[in-house]
């Protein structure tokens, strides 16, 4: 049951960061469009708006659950056994280092393979098939939101 609250809150965030980048990328000027590829515009929002997404609906959560299971763990253990409490609390800043140095070294690879050239496919599609995003149409003339 709480997996689809979940669920469900995560895609309204989605959608409403969809809206949000388009109704920013609509406002950019035709210049920054001439400068970048359709396919590349595209894969980015779709991509970071799904990564996002994502974190909201998986990451986020897990992240409270473990600040809970940690804080009632540490409040059992104090209540049993001060002294091995703090020892224990000790090699608790070890692993928050080696954590993040580990977190630091493994996405790189991971992140660079991700974004790879998904781009280039997004704009061939889009234009071979006439999409408003491509190129050929964002260069006709609009005149009083009529294209011309």
């Amino acid at each position: 049951m709480s997996r689809a609250y979940t669920a469900k809150a995560g895609e309204n965030f989605a959608k409403n960061m969809r809206d949000a980048l388009f109704s920013h990328v609509q406002r950019l000027p035709m210049e920054w469009h001439d400068r970048h590829q359709t396919g590349d515009i595209i894969q980015r929002c779709t991509s970071d708006v799904e990564v996002i997404r994502n974190f909201v609906v998986t990451q986020l959560l897990e992240v409270f659950r473990t600040v809970f299971l940690v804080t009632v763990s540490f409040g059992m253990m104090f209540s049993m056994n001060v002294k091995l409490s703090l020892v224990v609390l000790c090699f608790v800043p070890v692993v928050a280092l080696y954590s993040t140095i580990f977190y630091r070294l493994d996405r790189r690879p991971f992140y660079n393979s991700r974004r790879g050239g998904r781009g280039a496919l997004h704009s061939g599609a889009g234009e071979c098939h006439g999409s408003p995003g491509g190129k050929g149409f964002r260069k006709r003339k609009v005149r009083d939101g009529t294209l011309l």
